[in-house]
């Protein structure tokens, strides 16, 4: 029994001492304790000492031995430290991971780097030879224990610098201090070619097209604002109401999510007010948001409902922007709109009233006009039971105007003071607005007006509190500006402002539109511009015309009719007014879009469009002429049909893309087209002809004419290689526009995008709308059309004079960017277009896959399908697989497949088309499918797929964001319950990087435990515990899992390994509970290894029920009777159990285990004590008959050899300390096993009182 005892103890104390030892002198004393201990085991064979005693000597002695041991390598004792490295293009990286901050010092000597820590630690440096062989020739870990020196490969900066419980170097290489670089220096070139766009944007009043990403998941779904640059914002949700503001105006689209909204997400809607961006978003009342910033994106998650799914209803317009009123401050009632007087370039301007109100865009479609004269009523039904509203010619200066949508009593623009501003007091409504007086008590307002020189001219600003659409055209010598909201003006205080330029304002009363009436001095006209919310409007000497104009087109067999159609976003409600000098009737279509308006004016017989600035203006010439607005553009109808004429497809497309064309081009390219390969041939032989020929400045001029040749017909590599050698003669050429475009234009078709940018964002092609077209495109072909589409349809009209080999993609590019501001209008046209100009089947294809586009986004689904069903028989592969995806969302969203299905497909397209934009696209999106589906490992490997394969895209990081989160969702919010135990750990392993930091982390960690212990995959539980008690832990948290780890070792019968976790987790500053508790555990491990009296000796001064329990299964399975009752005596009364009172199962089962060691004991006398005590309360439990068994009084001495067996059968049911564990793990899990508090400690005693 010692050399057994021997065993057992010397091999734990080898254990842990090998375990905390770090050099060869440690194992050196182990060795020698080791021999001490089984000499004193040799004595006890000998009969030298009673064995007894020298087990005691011998426990005696070891704990001096370890002891004396710990006192003496506590100085070298070496705590595991991780150690990762990591090396980007400037710097390597090692990180020191520990765990609990440490203390460090750094020395540099040299090429010599030293990093001292403040506690002794053992690494592995393998992983840093290996990945900054760049940087570092050699690691030696100091002798101290301490530190580790790294010699540096060259004369490296070292630093380093703390992070939690991580301690940082960085090394990277000594760079001379430079001049700061100019700004177009020290960006990217496809970073500046953004901004050079994102400007011409700004100046042409385009707001930033921001797309709206929605992500379905099953818990939640995510709503991704796709902001290009960081953006400050705020959030907050009221009874199912999300409001997000963004401090930055810009155009989000919306439309495409709420033609299908996704779950947990009922409308969205939008607007721009001043320099911000309002958003309202409709969710279930129960849901919740958790909103966040993923570099410049901002996200917003909509959780599952807790309660009711029923969405929320977005208010009104009027009850929003009361709302948004209310928390800003009481309007200030109908006020004039700033005056703001011009000033010259380098003086201070006042800024613009901040104006808070919200509202939707009133450029939603308004309700047809008809035009004809009827009696007092102002507003008729239609047969559709449409509200229309009519003209009467009665009196010159009333107009009326189709009713338009109820956006509630918008606050009035409000003047504000600056130099050269003129405010004054509201306008009496009763007067009209001309004959109001000035305000007499601003003094700035009794000055005579300056006068103002009207080349340099004055600026009018006009301040809204949401976007109003605005017209704006000149008639017989007048200016017409009109808005078609309702105000009031002073008019005095803007002639005032206008410094003689403008000479008279006339406002015509209207109810629902503000009509300005401007005579100004010969040739002066306005300009317009957008600010937020503001039109600002600078009248000097120029000419008035639209920067987008748009088309008219006669559409006789259109399917409502016939009827005269102008292509234009975002109108407004139509306002009808008369023309006093003339009397006839017009009908002016506002527009929100900045500068589209009709270049040229167009007559029918029923009516003439007159040439705008800004807006639709239309002369009536019939009474009941209808003019309505569409989402997509303005519809001219009449109850008979309307006299017009059809224009030929060829000339329809050529006026929509000459109305598009740019104002200045570089490229002359026509006169180098062939059509045939023969005639290609010749011209290329003529021209190396005339090469060869040419001598001095001429060849030049020869070699340019190649380039143009090749670049006209498609050939981009031929064409590059003689740029190069153009640039090889005279770099100088590289700094002239046309070198620098075609150059940037060849990048572009071979895919060169970087190459593309850094050509065309040359200062040379700045302030030209040919090199602003093909910047744009570059950016689409960096994977980000959404960003181009507006500058690619504005400048689009510069493809109609290109040869075929660049018109088909450059004018495809085009119509595809209409399609992603849903100006299907424009899409289509260009596609006509095209199809005119003969394309070969690919290019056929490319065109067919975007009308499918068209045909979606218009409603026809089907169509739709069908269109990307021919897609999917050509031979153009890239457009096979875009419409192959394309069809296959449709169908998903439509329902008509299962997701399955789906994946099926998408898996098959993987294989179609690798290594671009389309295969990163298509990795997410079955990721997606898998995660929605449940298949969580194989939606995890597709996006971590994502992640490697394209790890230097910006969207990249977005994709390891979504990672992490899923991976979070599967282990925290029980995701991971809908798989197999023996998959959730495989998952885990497999991607357990994605394990966050923290307390987090930790939770996932104590999940994942749970549930493999609660289907007995204890050696698993114990796996990922081990690794968290080792590498994430410190403090009574540490002790707290590793007291669960020594109980799964426990009940997997691995006493030795508990016993190994208690000691390493051994944390100071623990609570009474959790210290008890970790004592019962070793207790039972000592036993487990055969250790009873270490077990006893340890529990010794404990008067716990779960020490008498441990105590009486050591006594019981000794066959110690006597003192086995007497353990089992005082948890029987500790459970609750009373003389004379009912006793509950749990009080049942502790007081039968007391019977039996009574029993086994031969004690009749506390037999019949007891049976006298408890028989009765025992009769009424299920262990009435085990009872009456047990206490039964023997007759005559003599027991029955049947109760005898039914005895001894009992006592092999005795319930064990373990047998208590195992049935609490199963019925409250692994975690509650182990708790930091006294309640737990109190367990048996609230069973007894709850049962």
């Amino acid at each position: 029994m010692g050399h057994t005892i021997n065993e057992g103890i010397g091999g734990n104390v080898i254990g842990v001492l090998r375990s905390a030892a770090s050099d060869l002198s440690a194992l050196i004393l182990v060795s020698l304790t080791f021999q001490a201990m089984a000499k004193a085991g040799s004595l006890a064979r000998k009969g030298s000492c009673n064995p007894r005693a020298c087990i005691n000597r011998l426990l005696l002695l070891v704990f001096i031995f370890v002891g004396g041991l710990w006192m003496s390598f506590q100085a070298v004792l070496a705590e595991p430290v991780g150690v990762r490295a990591t090396r980007t293009n400037d710097y390597g990286r090692v990180v020191f991971v520990w765990r609990t901050p440490v203390d460090h010092d750094l020395f540099t000597d040299g090429r010599r780097v030293t990093i001292r820590f403040g506690r002794p630690f053992e690494a592995s440096y393998q992983r840093v030879l290996g990945a900054l062989k760049t940087y570092i020739s050699r690691v030696a870990p100091g002798v101290d224990g301490r530190s580790v020196t790294f010699v540096l490969k060259n004369d490296f900066d070292a630093y380093s610098f703390d992070s939690g419980r991580s301690i940082i170097l960085e090394i990277a290489e000594s760079v001379p201090p430079k001049a700061e670089p100019e700004s177009r220096q020290s960006e990217t070139s496809l970073a500046l070619v953004r901004r050079q766009v994102a400007a011409q944007e700004a100046a042409s009043g385009i707001l930033p097209k921001i797309r709206i990403r929605v992500g379905i998941h099953s818990e939640y779904t995510r709503v991704v604002f796709d902001f290009r640059n960081p953006v400050e914002y705020s959030a907050q949700v009221n009874k199912g109401i999300v409001r997000v503001k963004f401090e930055q105006a810009v155009d989000l689209k919306t439309a495409p999510i709420n033609r299908n909204p996704p779950k947990f997400l009922g409308q969205i809607r939008a607007a721009t007010i001043e320099n911000s961006t309002e958003v309202e978003m409709t969710i279930p009342v129960s849901s919740k948001i958790r909103h966040f910033i993923s570099g410049p994106k901002v996200v917003v998650d909509i959780r599952r409902p807790i309660g009711s799914a029923e969405i929320a209803r977005l208010p009104s317009e009027s009850q929003a922007s009361s709302e948004v009123l209310k928390s800003i401050g009481p309007s200030t009632g109908s006020e004039v709109k700033k005056v703001e007087k011009f000033i010259p370039s380098g003086e201070k301007t006042t800024r613009p009233v901040n104006s808070k109100s919200k509202a939707e865009d009133s450029a939603l479609p308004g309700k047809p006009v008809a035009l004809r004269p009827v009696s007092q009523a102002a507003y008729l039904q239609n047969k559709e039971g449409e509200k229309v509203s009519s003209m009467s010619s009665a009196k010159p200066q009333d107009f009326v105007d189709s009713k338009p949508r109820d956006l509630g009593d918008l606050a009035s623009p409000r003047p504000l003071k600056n130099s050269g501003s003129v405010a004054s007091k509201p306008v009496d409504p009763g007067k009209p607005a001309s004959e109001e007086p000035p305000n007499s008590t601003d003094s700035e307002s009794a000055t005579p007006p300056k006068p103002v020189d009207s080349a340099t001219g004055v600026k009018l600003r006009f301040d809204w509190n949401e976007p109003v659409a605005a017209a704006v055209f000149r008639r017989l010598g007048f200016v017409w500006v009109i808005f078609n909201k309702p105000t009031k003006i002073d008019t005095n205080a803007l002639v005032n402002a206008g410094g003689g330029i403008i000479r008279s304002i006339d406002q015509v009363q209207a109810p629902n539109g503000t009509v300005l009436r401007f005579k100004t001095k010969k040739k002066v006209n306005p300009s317009l511009a957008l600010e937020g919310a503001s039109w600002i409007m600078e009248f000097k000497r120029q000419a008035l015309k639209p920067t987008n104009p748009v088309e008219v087109k006669a559409q006789p067999k259109a399917t409502s009719g016939a009827r005269i159609f102008l292509p234009v976003p975002e109108p407004g409600s139509p306002v009808g007014i008369t023309d006093p000098l003339v009397g006839d009737n017009l009908v002016v279509v506002p527009v929100i879009s900045l500068g589209h308006g009709v270049a040229e004016a167009f007559e029918y017989p029923e009516l003439e469009v007159l040439k705008s600035a800004q807006g639709i203006v239309v002369r009536t010439k019939i009474d009941d002429l209808r003019v309505k607005s569409l989402p997509e553009g303005v519809e001219l109808t009449s109850k008979a049909k309307l006299a017009i004429s059809p224009v030929s497809d060829e000339a329809a497309a050529s006026a929509k893309v000459a109305a598009l064309k740019p104002v200045e081009k570089l490229l002359d390219l026509e006169s180098w087209e062939v059509e045939e390969i023969k005639d290609f041939n010749s011209r290329k032989q003529e021209l190396q002809t005339d090469l060869a020929g040419s001598r001095g400045s001429q060849r030049e001029e020869q070699r340019m004419d190649m380039v143009r040749f090749y670049f006209a017909n498609g050939f981009h590599v031929e064409a590059l290689g003689i740029l190069a050698r153009l640039q090889g003669v005279r770099p100088q050429i590289a700094e002239e526009p046309e070198f620098r475009l075609i150059r940037g234009a060849v990048n572009y078709f071979l895919d060169r995008v970087p190459d593309a940018a850094r050509d065309l964002s040359h200062t040379s092609l700045d302030n030209n709308e040919e090199a602003n077209f093909w910047r744009a495109a570059a950016i689409a072909k960096s994977g980000d059309l959404l960003v181009a589409a507006a500058e690619l349809r504005r400048t689009g009209g510069i493809t109609r004079s290109y040869p075929k080999a660049l018109m088909m993609p450059m004018g495809a590019l085009v119509a595809e960017a209409a399609t992603e501001l849903g100006d299907i209008e424009t899409a289509r046209e260009f596609i006509d277009a095209l199809i005119k100009a003969e394309p070969t089947d690919h290019e056929k294809a490319l065109l067919n896959f975007i009308n499918g586009k068209t045909l979606d986004i218009g409603g026809d689904v089907d169509g739709a399908i069908t269109q990307w069903d021919d897609v999917l028989l050509s031979s153009n592969r890239p457009v096979r697989v875009q419409a192959a995806v394309a069809r296959m969302d449709l169908l998903l969203k439509l329902k008509r497949v299962k997701p399955a299905e789906a994946i099926v497909e998408f898996e098959k397209l993987r294989f179609a088309w690798r290594g671009d934009d389309f295969e990163f696209r298509l990795l997410r999106r079955l990721g997606g499918l898998y995660l929605d589906e449940g298949l969580f490992r194989k939606g995890l490997e597709a996006l971590r797929q994502a992640a490697t394969y394209f790890k230097d895209k910006d969207t990249a990081k977005e994709v390891k964001e979504q990672m992490a989160e899923e991976f979070s969702r599967l282990y925290l919010r029980e995701g991971a319950d809908a798989m197999r135990a023996v998959t959730a750990i495989a998952v885990y392993r497999e991607f357990k990087e994605l394990t966050p930091s923290g307390a987090r982390g930790d939770e996932m960690i104590r999940k994942l435990a749970d549930r493999l212990a609660d289907v007995d995959l204890l050696e698993q539980a114990a796996e990922i515990l081990e690794g968290q008690v080792r590498f994430r832990l410190s403090g009574p948290l540490k002790a707290e899992v590793g007291a669960r780890l020594a109980v799964i070792y426990l009940l997997a019968r691995q006493f030795n390994r508990a016993v190994s976790a208690l000691i390493a987790t051994n944390e100071p500053g623990l609570n009474a509970g959790l210290e008890t508790q970790r004592r019962h555990l070793l207790a039972r491990a000592l036993m487990g290894m055969g250790r009873d009296d270490d077990a006893v000796d340890i529990l010794k001064r404990d008067k716990r029920p779960d020490a008498d329990i441990l105590r009486a299964e050591i006594f019981w399975k000794s066959g110690d009777w006597a003192r086995a009752s007497n353990a089992l005596k005082r948890v029987a009364k500790a459970s609750g159990a009373k003389k004379g009172e009912l006793v509950n199962e749990f009080q049942a089962e502790r007081v039968l285990n007391y019977a039996i060691s009574l029993a086994l004991s031969g004690n009749e006398r506390g037999l019949a004590r007891l049976r006298s005590d408890l028989g009765s309360a025992m009769e009424r439990t299920s262990l009435r008959d085990a009872f009456r068994l047990v206490t039964a009084p023997t007759a005559q001495g003599l027991i029955s050899p049947s109760s005898v067996t039914a005895r001894v059968k009992l006592a092999e049911n005795f319930k064990t300390f373990l047998g208590d564990y195992k049935k609490r793990l199963k019925e409250r899990g692994l975690s509650s096993l182990t708790e930091q508090t006294a309640k737990a400690n109190n367990a048996s005693v609230g069973q007894s009182q709850g049962g």
